[in-house]
């Protein structure tokens, strides 16, 4: 034949693969067994074919035989597979002396077909091809997921599983080889592709490896479809086995097994929408509590359930809030393409890797974060070189996704999202018939969640930080809703005159134009490297799937704009689009000394009413405009002191359409204070108002959490379980220590202590009262000595009990010290400015221009301009927090057991919250107590901040 302008392109599993320069046609050599060459010898092309030569070489390029991998160990799958499941005892292993080690050589068996590039469906998913034939399964084990769509294989409708929740230890190794396997089959058919030249064969069997790595979760850890559920040690065997058979490559059979399931499937009823029964909700808080999730166990028995996902209402409230693409995207032009392209520290993406938070609900596929964190081995294990290299492998696939290395179809399929409407309240407490109301909560990729994660790192946050600064505080900024509330907190006191506007968003994050987001990207060159993996997240209309396990269908809806809630990127996608309107408003209110501050789509603007009012209505249009968002007036609040609410202000609220800032109750009627109506607003959940507001507000609060307590209390009472397997008690003492006397704390650091006092009582209250039903006993029964070693930390022997009024004032004092430097310009050790978040004159003022400057010596004090010119809350509550807690320490410390100069809790008023030389603790809100009995009589109580 003529081989002119042909070369070898390809060796893969047995077969060389050819092809022309153009890519038009395709020759394929089959390895076979040859007399004619000489024991010792080498045929023809066999330096070319190396270890893919062998007939029995796996998609990876090594000796597949009866094994894994070439560095298989001989039982992968753990000890006490035995029997047909077991892996041979040479899995691996160099084949015996026979047949395995004679040489081979090539038979032209070309040329060959060009196989057709897969059609797609309407959803940018590849179709099914035809069932692949033996000889194509025989050269290429994967070629078993040919018939397969790519909607299949992401877990789409019909074919979606619940899955394990956690891979045993015993089967880590063989998942971590098959996991392992699969993606360091697509890297290294994507450096071939990078290599080569173009080769149809080449991109069917990255297709192939592409569709299994989607699959491969629901091949191994799927539970078989069955309405009374599967024993655990019935479970764990079948794992193995399935692992077995992907170690020894049994793709088909594998397949084969998936598509039973998946007809058995269709024939269970579906699982009824609505609450949990109150037994499965406390067994599935106890066993997250026995995780020590004892947040997750708090909503678990708090939720309202799941709407019905077949409901029409749901389904249209479900639509309504993912609307249509409102401008198509920009396509990246040559230039845009050449741009180099950020990647993934490998360091970071292990990192990132550990800390994946298990008890996280998986995305359509049924891959979990448990199931990536198997992938890691400590040092000391002793496993395969194939499941040691998994993580490196993984990591290996992430950076080609980043880097935009893979098809189209691929991203298609990665950004697809399982969704699942959440009932905003307890449907029993509805009316017949009633319509429920749901907000949907849409889960992503455990994979994507990972790599996009990775991707941003610590330097790409701080750009991107820089770029939304000094407005947005929500882009992942330490501490930005802390700086948000002290913000509007801060400026409202220092100049009364000033109106406070807070902006609603009509459903921000589904409603965003996704333009716009690529805009902002372009508009930066710190931000090109990223454009290419921004628009392959933002690009696609992705398939949503609605329900969960084998309950998946279809939604009549894709998301095509807007950035998805509780994807990584979603936060800093939002923060960049917004950012030219927040900085145009921004600008503006400059003009009169104002400010606007936001965290993420909730924004303040603060003004005088005439200004603020003015740049409200042009930052409502800009929005519009540029981002495709829309203000809502008749969500948004405007709140001024009651000394300048006059009939301008009314007037200019009203022509906004701003309703008025009156807390109103349950029925709609204004809320009276000692016969006052009263009127606030919130920010981040924190009320800012009038006192009459800010304490009606914090008890309303106070009442819904003393009532979650209440809940859980009935749910855990030992009356109602006789079960052993549910030990009420414990799991009711667990949860309060752990959790739930700690929910109060968000109001207690973000408002001076005076004005928490009854709200830290009564929760106080509510917290007693619960742990004597977890214990069985009251309190009043107790000495005093052992009241007082509840309250000692777990660490010092006692019951890590802590009252709300005790942490009052040190959780002020420690978020006052942590934002408010940031509020203002300060200058560094070098004398380097470090721009604040609202340097504003009233700020300035009331903080005073240099207090925030790096201390140079033991003079600095950085509240006393605030101290010496201020009796607002700020000031009076740092006051009370410094006096209160130095006087708690004095009460019980022994004389000679603490240094002045180094206690924290000990220092001046004019510098509390810092160290006598000027240096801020890491974490000063962090306030450790330590109790320890010194005598019968005497107790010491060392204060510091950690």
């Amino acid at each position: 034949m003529d081989t002119d302008g042909v070369h070898i392109d390809q060796v893969i599993y047995g077969s060389f693969l050819l092809s022309s320069e153009t890519g038009g046609s395709c020759f394929r050599f089959e390895g076979v067994h040859s007399d004619d060459v000489p024991d010792g010898g080498a045929p023809a092309g066999d330096d070319d074919a190396g270890e893919g030569g062998h007939a029995d070489a796996g998609p990876d390029g090594q000796g597949r035989g009866a094994g894994a991998h070439a560095n298989a160990s001989a039982d992968p799958v753990g000890e006490g597979l035995r029997g047909d499941a077991a892996a041979p005892a040479d899995a691996g292993a160099a084949p015996a002396a026979g047949d395995g080690d004679r040489p081979m050589a090539p038979l032209l068996v070309g040329p060959q077909p060009c196989p057709r590039p897969a059609e797609v469906d309407d959803f940018g998913l590849l179709q099914a091809r035809d069932r692949a034939s033996p000889a194509e399964l025989l050269r290429n084990p994967y070629a078993a997921v040919d018939h397969l769509s790519l909607l299949a294989c992401i877990g789409g409708e019909g074919h979606s599983f619940f899955v394990v929740r956690e891979p045993w230890r015993n089967l880590q190794v063989a998942w971590a080889e098959v996991f392992g396997g699969v993606h360091r089959a697509v890297n290294r058919l994507l450096d071939e592709q990078l290599l080569g030249s173009r080769c149809p064969q080449r991109d069917v069997d990255l297709e192939r490896a592409i569709k299994l790595s989607f699959l491969m979760p629901n091949l191994i850890w799927r539970k078989p479809p069955s309405s009374s559920g599967t024993k655990a040690a019935v479970m764990q065997s079948i794992c193995r086995r399935r692992l077995n058979m992907a170690c020894k490559m049994d793709i088909v059979g594998l397949v084969r097994d998936y598509e039973r399931d998946v007809l058995l499937a269709k024939e269970l009823e579906p699982t009824p929408a609505g609450r949990r029964s109150d037994e499965n909700r406390v067994r599935r808080a106890a066993d997250l509590m026995s995780r020590s999730k004892y947040g997750k166990a708090r909503k678990e028995m708090l939720n309202n359930g799941l709407a019905n996902k077949d409901d029409p209402r749901v389904v249209q409230q479900m639509d309504i809030k993912h609307p249509a693409r409102k401008e198509e995207l920009t396509p990246l032009s040559d230039d845009e393409l050449s741009y180099a392209r950020r990647g993934i520290d490998r360091e970071n993406f292990m990192k990132e890797l550990g800390r994946l938070d298990h008890d996280v609900g998986e995305g359509l596929g049924g891959l979990r974060n448990e199931h990536l964190t198997a992938l890691l081995f400590s040092p000391q294990r002793d496993v395969t070189p194939g499941a040691a290299a998994a993580a490196d492998d993984l990591y290996a696939f992430a950076d080609n996704v980043v880097q935009c290395r893979l098809p189209d179809y691929f991203y298609v399929g990665y950004v697809a999202t399982r969704l699942v409407p959440a009932n905003k309240v307890d449907p029993s407490t509805l009316a017949p018939g009633a319509s429920p109301d749901a907000r949907p909560i849409n889960v992503g990729n455990a994979l994507r969640r990972l790599i996009t994660r990775a991707f941003f790192d610590e330097g790409l946050l701080a750009t991107i930080n820089e770029i939304v600064g000094p407005v947005q505080n929500g882009a992942g900024l330490r501490g930005g809703i802390s700086l948000t509330v002290l913000g509007v907190q801060a400026s409202l006191e220092a100049r009364p005159d000033f109106c406070a506007i807070q902006g609603d968003l009509k459903n921000g994050y589904n409603e965003v134009k996704r333009e716009s987001v690529l805009a902002s990207v372009r508009e930066r060159p710190e931000l090109h490297d990223t454009l290419a993996y921004f628009f392959k997240l933002l690009e696609p209309k992705s398939y949503v799937g609605m329900g969960s396990g084998t309950n998946v269908s279809s939604a009549p809806f894709r998301i095509e704009e807007g950035v998805q809630q509780g994807a990584v990127e979603s936060l800093y996608m939002f923060g960049l689009s917004v950012n030219k309107p927040y900085r145009r408003a921004r600008a503006r209110l400059a003009e009169g000394g104002g400010a606007i501050t936001a965290i993420v789509d909730d924004h303040y603007l603060l003004a005088k009413p005439r200004l603020a009012f003015q740049v409200l209505e042009s930052l409502k249009a800009d929005l519009q405009l540029t981002c495709g968002l829309e203000l809502q007036p008749r969500k948004s609040a405007a709140y001024i002191n009651e000394a300048f609410r006059d009939d301008d202000f009314e007037a200019m609220r009203v022509a906004a359409g701003i309703p008025d800032s009156l807390l109103l109750d349950r029925d709609g009627e204004p809320v009276l204070v000692h016969g006052q109506q009263v009127r606030g607003i919130t920010v981040c959940n924190i009320p800012v108002g009038s006192a009459g507001f800010v304490d009606a507000y914090l008890t309303r609060k106070q009442a819904s959490i003393i009532g979650d307590n209440d809940m859980i209390k009935a749910l855990l009472d030992p009356r109602r379980w006789a079960q052993p397997e549910i030990p009420t008690r414990q799991l009711a003492f667990l949860m309060l220590r752990n959790c739930l006397q700690f929910r109060g704390d968000y109001w207690l650091r973000h408002l001076p202590p005076q004005l928490t006092a009854t709200f830290a009582k009564e929760l106080d209250e509510s917290t007693w009262g619960f742990l004597e039903h977890a214990l069985g006993d009251e309190l009043s029964n107790w000495t005093n000595l052992g009241i007082r070693r509840l309250q000692l930390p777990v660490r010092r022997n006692g019951g890590g009990f802590r009252s709300c009024n005790s942490r009052k004032d040190a959780q002020y004092a420690g978020c006052l010290a942590q934002s408010a430097l940031q509020l203002l310009d300060r200058k560094d050790d070098r004398g380097n400015v470090i721009p604040g978040r609202m340097h504003t004159p009233s700020l300035v003022n009331h903080f005073g221009e240099t207090s925030f400057n790096h201390a140079r010596d033991r003079d600095w004090h950085p509240w006393k301009h605030l101290l010496d010119n201020s009796n607002g809350n700020i000031a009076t509550g740092l006051r009370q927090a410094s006096s209160q807690m130095k006087t708690n320490f004095e009460e019980v410390a022994i004389d000679g057991m603490y240094d002045q100069d180094s206690c924290l809790v000990l220092q001046d008023v004019t510098r509390f919250g810092f160290n006598s030389d000027g240096t801020r603790p890491a974490r000063p809100t962090s306030v450790t107590r330590i109790h320890s009995l010194c005598s019968s009589r005497r107790w010491s109580f060392i204060g510091c901040f950690n």
